[in-house]
């Protein structure tokens, strides 16, 4: 996580926060199996996302 916490406001706690509660949601859809394609055939890929969110958040998924 950022060190410079007297910079980041209010904002920065709320997207933190969702950002991990994404996290989670989605890692449990993907444990689920929840995969799902749209009409194009895309596979919405919650593994993924649930690991670009722990990315963004700096946190390591085990």
């Amino acid at each position: 996580m950022n060190d410079n916490i007297e910079h980041e406001g209010p904002k920065h706690l709320f997207a933190t926060d969702l950002l991990n509660s994404l996290m989670v949601l989605m890692d449990n859809a993907a444990k689920e199996g929840l995969d799902r394609r749209d009409d194009d055939g895309l596979i919405y890929d919650w593994a993924f996302w649930s690991r670009e969110c722990a990315k963004a958040l700096g946190v390591k998924k085990i």
